[in-house]
């Protein structure tokens, strides 16, 4: 107050949260909208895939996005990553939870294991070069997948990502020698070794006695699957497409 007269100064209070809440709402509003607010369509799609939903089978988020492809012509909308899809469901964007995916159990556990464990024969290391740049046909990846009541053997071609695959009667090395023999004897010696130049199968004991039927055999290093990433990928689909359904 002076001179009789009373003035009204406005003045203000800083509150660090009411701040940080400004600015959130804001930051939602800026650059560009991310990939699912436009993508309902893959959305809705991809729950019912991965809930088991669209025909009774549950797909794993990668199969997901496949099959959406197939479904939705390969539009942009779909993401181009399962790291997209793994960051979605985490995220709370997708109606799957974080457990419901195929396969997402076995991921989560990790055992440790001996290294004591000794390469069975020549290492992955002394492949061919051609081998490991994929630069022509005939170099191959091997493992097997066990089911509720079966095995199979399966070899992929690391240039074509072609697999061979075929039920054999157990997992021994004489199942395994076996059926390279047949192999052998249905293609002939000569188409036999253009499509078989070198075999790299992991370190278990049923590939043991391989070099007694195939004159190439790498094997990986043990404990690593990822040696053999292609071969391993076409097992889970296996698994889930035939041998346990």
């Amino acid at each position: 107050m002076s001179n009789g007269k009373i003035y009204d100064y406005p003045y203000y209070i800083y509150s660090h949260e009411a701040g940080q809440a400004a600015y959130m709402k804001h930051r939602q509003h800026s650059g560009r909208r991310r990939l699912y607010h436009r993508s309902k369509q893959f959305l809705q799609l991809a729950d019912r895939l991965m809930l088991g939903k669209y025909d009774g089978h549950h797909y794993s988020p990668q199969a997901t996005i496949y099959k959406a492809r197939e479904l939705m012509n390969d539009g942009p909308l779909i993401p181009k990553s399962v790291v997209t899809s793994y960051q979605w469901i985490n995220e709370g964007v997708l109606r799957t939870s974080n457990l419901a995916p195929f396969e997402k159990t076995k991921r989560k556990h990790h055992h440790s294991h001996s290294q004591t464990k000794q390469c069975l024969g020549p290492n992955i290391s002394q492949r061919p070069q051609a081998a490991g740049q994929r630069s022509e046909i005939g170099h191959s990846v091997q493992g097997h997948k066990d089911g509720t009541d079966s095995v199979a053997l399966v070899m992929t071609d690391r240039f074509s990502r072609v697999n061979i695959t075929r039920k054999i009667s157990g997992k021994t090395t004489d199942a395994v020698n076996e059926f390279f023999i047949q192999l052998r004897q249905k293609l002939g010696k000569d188409a036999y070794y253009r499509i078989c130049k070198t075999i790299t199968p992991d370190n278990g004991i049923e590939f043991s006695r391989l070099t007694q039927v195939h004159d190439h055999v790498f094997y990986t290093d043990p404990y690593s699957p990822w040696e053999r990433g292609s071969n391993e990928i076409n097992n889970r689909f296996l698994l889930k497409e035939t041998i346990k359904r």
